[in-house]
């Protein structure tokens, strides 16, 4: 896949399209899902959190 930003991409039910400018031509393609990564917590974030009283 050859995408830029700002290029328009749609996913649904495990398929993902695009617009191809060089083909000229919409390209479509399964998508596998691996896993997740989990990123850490924003301080600003912990900082909401403990002010609110949530979890």
């Amino acid at each position: 896949m050859n995408l830029n930003p700002g290029d328009l991409v749609f996913i649904q039910g495990g398929w993902i399209s695009f617009f191809d400018l060089g083909r000229f031509e919409v390209v479509t393609s399964p998508v596998a899902f691996i896993a997740m990564v989990s990123r850490p917590e924003s301080p600003l974030r912990r900082f909401f959190r403990l002010m609110t009283g949530g979890r």
